[in-house]
C-alpha cells in the first residue's frame, strides 16, 4: 500500500508485471507510457490521475489488468486512460490491452479515449457512473476517436451518460461484441 507517484519506466526485454501484493492498495498519480515502454503489465493499481499511452509503430505489449480509475479527470486528451497514435491495420496492432479494470464513478473525463490503431478493450472491464454533470466536455464510458481496428468486448457499462460513442473522424475495422 502507498502512493508511488507517476509512471516512469522503459522497455523491458521480456514481460515484467508491476503488481500489488495480496491485500495491498497501491496508488499511482498517473503517467505517460510512450513508444519506448514495452513488455509491461500494470496490475491492481488505483490511478488517482490520468494516464496517456502513445504507441509507436512497434506494438508495446502493454497490459492494464485489474486497475482502477475512479473520480479522475483527464490530461492532454479526454480520457482517464487515453491511447493516442501508433498501431497498425490489425486488432492488437498497437499491443495495448485493458482488461479486468474499473472506470468511475465520477470524474470529468471519458473512461477510455482511444485514437490509436489496434487497442483491445476487454474482457471484464466495468464502466460505471461516468456522467456529464458539471463537466465542460462530454463524458463517455468509451470513446474511439478516429481510431482503427479497435476491439471492444465483454465489458459491463452501466449508469453512464453514454456507453460507446464514436462520431468523430474516419474509422475502420471496429469489432464490438458481447458488451452489456
Amino acid at each position: 500500500s502507498g502512493s508511488y507517484g507517476s509512471w516512469s519506466g522503459g522497455a523491458k526485454s521480456s514481460m515484467v508485471v508491476v503488481a500489488a501484493d495480496s491485500g495491498a492498495s497501491p496508488t499511482m498519480s498517473g503517467g505517460n507510457f510512450g513508444s519506448g515502454v514495452r513488455n509491461i503489465t500494470i496490475r491492481g493499481v488505483t490511478f488517482t490521475g490520468p494516464v496517456e499511452v502513445a504507441p509507436g509503430s512497434t506494438p508495446l505489449n502493454l497490459v492494464f489488468d485489474g486497475d482502477t480509475w475512479g473520480n479522475v479527470g483527464h490530461a492532454a486528451h479526454e480520457g482517464r486512460l487515453s491511447i493516442v497514435g501508433g498501431g497498425s491495420s490489425a486488432i492488437g496492432g498497437n499491443g495495448v490491452q485493458v482488461k479486468n479494470s474499473t472506470f468511475g464513478p465520477g470524474g470529468c473525463s471519458d473512461g477510455i479515449q482511444d485514437s490509436s490503431s489496434g487497442t483491445e478493450i476487454g474482457p471484464n472491464n466495468e464502466f460505471k457512473g461516468i456522467v456529464q454533470g458539471g463537466c465542460s466536455e462530454h463524458a463517455d464510458a468509451i470513446q474511439p476517436y478516429a481510431s482503427n481496428y479497435i476491439y471492444i468486448h465483454d465489458n459491463y457499462l452501466h449508469d453512464n451518460e453514454q456507453g460507446i460513442m464514436s462520431p468523430d473522424g474516419v474509422s475502420t475495422g471496429y469489432r464490438i461484441t458481447n458488451n452489456v
